[in-house]
């Protein structure tokens, strides 16, 4: 039998279940972080949008229509519109309603299978959107008729911002993997067009560019993978600017730019954790220079957020700043006094595992970002996390038969670690720990009775320890693959174990004599 085709692989109706709580934040993502109205936050999330009340923590959800994940989203400046871009085939753009949340207009043929970047104009009117692989395609939207305006390449990989110019109608920037772009709506003999002028980093080395902002004289400042501001008119650099000693605006990329007219200023931040103030009287120096002219500048003043941060994203508010940090923490600084406090904490990359309290509402998630982590969902809330040396793989919250505290959690690492935690009041506690594995531990699984427990890794093998006498290693198994998943018989004597080669093998439940580290003589079946 083959698989389902899409008749028979229906979607379960939306009644199926509702939602509860949005327990983290895709903190990787660029333009990711935005009011939509006052407190409110809009945020994507997997196959949603997410609306969040930083005053009372309350939480709105809004699915994506196709069903296939969410590009991003862009709000009007009147902030009583917002567009949500898909993901799909030819996915649409959808513009809502706010606060009603109802359909306002919905945008089609805009790209082949994700946007990745969307911005309205200034006084609202339009709506330019950039889509992502195989097309790349940039398109001007007037969205009040649904209709498109102008299209053209944005460029031949991914295209991370696209904004309007607040000072020249008609005139766009995009800017992405290894590229800047600077857009022009021009009438032409053969009609209406997109013009792109590509930047020209000379003997600059090329970088991915994330960040920019535009001059009222039409010059543009852009941000650098190596932490450089580069100054660019016409498509050519104008100058840099760096530190005093040759050193970097930031160490990494740029991920923020923004101009203080009125303190005539400007803020970058970046993957450093850092935040700089930089005067503008700088850049009299860019006005006759070309891209050898660097201009070694002394911050204004700075705030460095946290060790371990890596600024994404800002918003920026006269009282107080957002400061999206991709290591797994959203946080508020508090203006003038550049007071630091985190308003959420969540896994940074990919939740690799999880596992429900058999007893109570208490939740235990792995991460690759190395962190175990405990959320109480009922009351909506992560209680703590512990971080470690490698990337957590996957986690198990055993039944009674194994503790019947319930306080026991098994992870295992991606560098063949296993570790057995206790759940304490304020932080999880180490009980024990084994190098079984020399690869990532994919799956854990203990026998009925709570007196077996197999691992397995993408090794290609499965290990044993008998957890009812202080998990005392019994032995292991070579499989016939990397191992996916595993799982005991309901009577214990036998694991089933699949591996990533499509192979399925069952073997017997091991004897307790084998000593530490010895190979088990077991009866096994492979399936093909």
């Amino acid at each position: 039998m083959g698989p389902p085709n899409a008749a028979e692989a229906k979607r379960l109706p939306p009644e199926t279940a509702t939602f509860y709580r949005c327990l983290g934040f895709e903190g990787g993502r660029r333009n990711n972080l935005v009011y939509v109205a006052p407190n409110i936050l809009i945020h994507t999330c997997g196959n949603s949008v997410q609306f969040l009340d930083l005053v009372t923590k309350s939480q709105s959800n809004l699915p994506s229509v196709g069903g296939d994940g969410i590009g991003c989203v862009a709000v009007h400046p009147s902030k009583t519109f917002f567009a949500v871009c898909e993901k799909g085939n030819h996915p649409n753009v959808y513009i809502y309603n706010y606060p009603s949340l109802t359909t306002d207009k919905v945008l089609k043929l805009g790209t082949e299978k994700v946007y990745t970047a969307a911005a309205f104009n200034f006084d609202g009117s339009q709506l330019a959107t950039v889509g992502g692989h195989p097309d790349y395609w940039l398109t001007v939207w007037d969205w009040t008729t649904e209709s498109i305006v102008l299209q053209s390449k944005a460029f031949s990989q991914d295209v991370f911002q696209v904004s309007f110019s607040r000072h020249f109608s008609g005139q766009l920037v995009t800017s992405g993997i290894g590229h800047i772009r600077f857009w022009k709506m021009a009438n032409t003999f053969t009609g209406p067009k997109l013009e792109g002028l590509i930047g020209k980093f000379g003997q600059v080395p090329l970088s991915d560019i994330c960040a920019f902002v535009e001059l009222p004289d039409g010059k543009v400042l852009s941000g650098t993978e190596t932490g450089t501001v580069l100054v660019w008119d016409g498509g050519l650099i104008k100058c840099q600017l760096r530190r005093p000693g040759g050193l970097p605006c930031h160490n990494g990329m740029i991920e923020f730019l923004q101009l203080d007219e009125k303190e005539n200023e400007m803020l970058t931040a970046g993957a450093d954790g850092c935040v700089r103030f930089w005067s503008l009287q700088w850049l009299d120096a860019a006005d006759d220079g070309d891209e050898k002219t660097v201009c070694e500048v002394n911050p204004l003043r700075e705030l460095h957020v946290d060790d371990n941060c890596s600024i994404k994203g800002i918003i920026v508010s006269d009282d107080h700043w957002l400061i999206q940090d991709e290591n797994g923490v959203l946080w508020k600084v508090h203006v003038p006094s550049f007071e630091v406090e985190k308003v959420l904490e969540f896994h940074a990359g990919f939740i690799t595992g999880l596992s429900v309290s058999p007893s109570n509402h208490f939740l235990a998630t792995s991460g690759s970002d190395c962190s175990v982590r405990l959320f109480h969902f009922e009351k909506k809330q992560q209680v703590y996390a512990r971080w470690f040396a490698s990337g957590a793989t996957s986690i198990l919250w055993p039944s009674k038969t194994v503790d019947p505290h319930y306080r026991t959690v098994i992870t295992g690492f991606a560098d063949g670690v296993i570790r057995i935690l206790s759940k304490g009041t304020h932080q999880w506690r180490l009980i024990d720990a084994h190098k079984p594995h020399t690869m990532d531990v994919t799956a854990l699984n203990y026998t009925v009775d709570g007196d077996l427990l197999a691992t397995s890794s993408l090794d290609s093998t499965v290990f044993f320890f008998h957890s009812s006498n202080g998990y005392k290693p019994l032995g292991f198994i070579k499989a016939p693959g990397p191992v996916t998943c595993i799982d005991w018989s309901p009577n214990g004597l036998n694991l089933l174990l699949g591996c990533s080669n499509g192979k399925i093998m069952e073997i017997a439940r091991p004897e307790w004599s084998l000593s530490r580290g010895r190979k088990v003589n077991q009866q096994a079946v492979v399936h093909p």
